[in-house]
């Protein structure tokens, strides 16, 4: 198989894979040592360059910076298949070897939330979709144990995101409004699985969770894209986010998690439709033999009693 990224569809479930033989070469060390740390600063000469730097306003030598990342799942190049091709990216979060999220200031935080949205908006002028995801630990995926996230952009949109748009535009034909505000303002007015909400954001376990403690993070009122968040709003999604990231550690004993947000350009975006949503899910399930061969989610748990135990674990704020 070439070393490049492939695009193949499975004849029988129609389902799209992306064949990528250049990332088995990352290193898979979530243990390393900052002084072999690509990610920690004085070790700039390992990473392929900087693209993008927020500095710091105090002592930090550096906030937030992007960076190509090493072994991309996606690169530039000819159109063979709009998937195989687009850009892949890591933010690096913090200078600091060792911390996660819930241990940053919240200063450092809203530098984090301002980096995500800075290079999610710049992505999503030259590619149809953007995928912004973290994967925290080994059992998430993780390969680095210093912090950061990645953004994948797509010269095309991936069938299931593509179907997923269609689904909201034909909701809103049928209802009048977008499906996103629907469920937000059903989840609100329940209470019962609502985690946490601080001011025009709300996080929740939704009724359709697809597995235990499946966060769902969103504004409360219809929103402009991700990347058009202002300082204000970028703030108080970095506090939202800080708070059930900590109720999710003090709940379950510091669990591995993948969180993630999609956003699409071009033609699937339509500002009244969509409505963006940053999905948190621990990892603490494996998929079994009925989720491989029927495709369904099984969840062993309810959301209301999932978001119970997130309100009980209280904030850290």
């Amino acid at each position: 198989m070439p070393d490049k990224t492939l695009v193949w569809r499975n004849p029988l479930s129609g389902r799209q894979v992306l064949f990528a033989p250049q990332r088995a070469a990352r290193p898979i060390d979530a243990d390393e040592d900052p002084k072999t740390c690509p990610f920690c600063p004085g070790n700039e000469h390992m990473l392929p360059s900087v693209l993008c730097e927020r500095p710091a306003d105090d002592a930090r030598p550096w906030a937030t910076r992007a960076v190509p990342n090493k072994f991309p799942l996606v690169r530039p190049g000819a159109r063979d298949d709009d998937l195989a091709h687009g850009c892949h990216e890591v933010i690096i979060e913090t200078p600091y070897h060792g911390r996660d999220l819930t241990q940053l200031s919240g200063r450092a935080l809203q530098d984090v939330v301002a980096m995500y949205c800075h290079r999610f908006s710049l992505l999503a002028r030259d590619h149809q979709t953007v995928a912004l995801f973290r994967n925290q630990g080994r059992r998430a995926g993780a390969s680095q144990s210093h912090a950061h996230a990645q953004i994948v952009a797509f010269d095309g949109i991936p069938d299931d995101i593509d179907a997923t748009a269609l689904r909201a535009r034909n909701y809103y034909e049928r209802h009048g409004e977008c499906v996103i505000c629907s469920i937000v303002a059903a989840e609100a007015d329940a209470e019962d699985r609502v985690v946490v909400a601080r001011g025009s954001f709300i996080a929740f376990v939704p009724l359709v969770a697809e597995a235990p403690y499946d966060v769902w993070l969103t504004a409360q009122a219809h929103p402009d894209g991700f990347g058009a968040m202002d300082q204000p709003a970028q703030h108080d999604f970095a506090m939202i986010l800080k708070d059930v990231l900590g109720r999710l550690s003090r709940a379950l004993d510091d669990p591995d998690f993948c969180f993630g947000i999609v956003g699409v350009s071009h033609p699937r975006r339509e500002d009244h439709v969509h409505h963006w949503v940053m999905r948190i899910r621990p990892v603490l399930t494996t998929p079994g033999g009925l989720e491989l061969v029927t495709g369904l989610s099984i969840n062993p748990s309810t959301p209301e009693d999932d978001a119970a135990a997130l309100r009980l674990a209280g904030s850290i704020q």
